[in-house]
């Protein structure tokens, strides 16, 4: 199970001003330079009033007669004051007058991917990077987008081109490896995370994902030695809950109580690398294959509870319900998870992703016939 992700985006508004303001910000202030030199210098200024006053008599033309831009300014103030939902209206209205700028359509998908409008930003940058292909921000906000939509071909194209505009841009490189590990391109997942490893030896989210790509393809002892070098670097709850997990697995039954005893006594940082449904679903997860259904069931509601629609949750619960005799809630509970990811009902991609054994997938290959 791929448990930790990255929040962490570049900010936006880096590139929310556009050329044209920038523009006329630097002719102004060469205007108040030179009128500021020849005043030292004791020369006449009529030259530089009669160039403020054209300086100021084009600008307020230009205000008068593309209302669009005074709205991209106004969208641009509120954006960058974190007023997300005006901006994204103001600069709608920007659009009605100048359909065609790409900075507007540009920065409204900026607005739409802070709101989790991953379609609506999707929109917006696609009409933008037809302009502007190799727009970094564009690309990265785009496939991060798609990425949450879980569209993983079209969020490696993205991140990929923006990983080769901007190949030591670490956030790029960390959400490719999450699409390549989602999509259980491990070699390829590993290959980006270890350059990130090397700009930054002590990156948690790499070193955390490398052990449970590791995980996944059931190398647990390897799992291990990552999980050991980002609890080394930050002492996460969820990294001693998963560490937890790979020793169960290789049979340490006691080691594994301590590491998820221990993370369920720390306090996870909010926003940092998740919230508690992490450590609820891992502990959820080695309830039941300990064989407490009962357990398993309390964490995994919880895990649901707080993140609502997760993939191994709604699978870890179904299969619960399941062991428990809830035929019809493990039934649509699956069926749910079908819908959302089709992998499901492949056994062999069950039993990796979730790591259950011939006594879980019984029950599993049940609900799979049952949903064909």
């Amino acid at each position: 199970m791929n448990l930790i992700g990255s929040n962490i985006t570049p900010d936006p508004n880096l590139k929310l001003i556009p050329l044209w303001l920038r523009a006329c910000f630097w002719v102004i202030g060469a205007a108040i330079v030179f009128g500021w030199m020849a005043r030292s210098e004791g020369k006449s200024i009529s030259a530089f009033s009669v160039f403020v006053e054209m300086v100021v008599v084009v600008f307020v033309a230009i205000l008068i007669a593309l209302p669009s831009i005074p709205l991209s300014l106004t969208a641009i103030l509120l954006s960058l004051a974190r007023r997300s939902k005006s901006a994204r209206r103001r600069f709608t209205e920007a659009l009605r007058w100048n359909p065609t700028d790409e900075s507007s359509y540009l920065n409204r998908g900026f607005v739409a991917f802070r709101l989790g409008d991953y379609e609506a930003c999707i929109a917006d940058l696609s009409r933008a990077l037809e302009v502007k292909p190799r727009h970094f921000l564009g690309l990265f906000h785009r496939g991060t987008s798609y990425y949450m939509l879980e569209d993983h071909h079209h969020a490696m194209l993205d991140l990929s081109e923006a990983s080769h505009i901007k190949p030591k841009n670490i956030i790029t490189r960390v959400n490719l490896a999450n699409t390549y590990l989602d999509s259980e391109r491990y070699d390829e997942a590993r290959t980006q995370y270890e350059a990130v490893l090397q700009q930054k030896p002590d990156h948690v989210v790499a070193l955390a994902n490398i052990g449970a790509s590791y995980a996944d393809e059931a190398d647990f002892a390897r799992a291990i030695e990552y999980y050991d070098r980002a609890l080394a670097a930050y002492e996460s709850p969820f990294f001693y809950c998963n560490r937890g997990l790979a020793y169960f697995m290789l049979g340490d039954e006691a080691q594994a109580e301590a590491d998820i005893a221990r993370g369920f006594e720390k306090r996870p940082r909010e926003n940092v690398l998740g919230g508690d449904e992490l450590r609820y679903l891992v502990r959820g997860q080695y309830r039941l294959l300990k064989g407490d259904t009962d357990g398993a069931l309390d964490d995994l509601q919880k895990a649901n509870e707080l993140l609502p629609s997760r993939k191994d949750t709604m699978a870890g619960l179904a299969a619960a319900h399941a062991i428990s005799g809830h035929a019809d809630a493990a039934r649509n509970l699956w069926n749910l998870l079908l819908e959302r990811d089709p992998r499901f009902a492949d056994s062999d991609f069950v039993r990796r992703r979730m790591y259950w054994p011939d006594r879980i997938m019984n029950h599993i290959k049940s609900l799979m016939s049952k949903s064909a």
